[in-house]
């Protein structure tokens, strides 16, 4: 549930339920915190856990950014380790456009996750 929807929310919408989070714990905490304000009982429950990728693979495609056209991430992990990863080596090239799958949860791109469109770019001030 996006945090706009329980903004929206009155505090008792929830009283009474329980919600088992079964996100990450790097999200699950944030979630947890919106259900509580809409007065339910949040129940956090990893069922996995989100590392960053290692390995000569993902180093040669670091290596080689400069060959892509677009750089397409799927979730907002793959934003923080994939950027993180760029970052331990090289800076983003100007020339590589990023987008994300979703809809944009805040309107400064610098905090947001999900690109608006496919001309933002880390290289942008992202």
């Amino acid at each position: 549930m996006h945090s706009a929807a329980i903004n929206k929310m009155t505090p008792d919408l929830l009283r009474g339920l329980g919600v088992v989070i079964v996100r990450p714990i790097e999200q699950a905490n944030a979630t947890a915190r919106l259900i509580e304000a809409a007065g339910g009982r949040a129940y956090v429950l990893p069922v996995l856990g989100i590392e960053p990728v290692v390995g000569p693979g993902l180093q040669d495609v670091i290596a080689r950014l400069e060959d892509f056209n677009r750089a397409i991430f799927v979730s907002q992990n793959a934003v923080l380790h994939g950027l993180a990863a760029v970052r331990r080596v090289r800076d983003w090239p100007a020339t590589l456009g990023a987008a994300a799958v979703g809809a944009s949860r805040d309107s400064t791109p610098r905090r947001c996750w999900r690109c608006r469109s496919l001309r933002t770019s880390p290289a942008s001030g992202w």
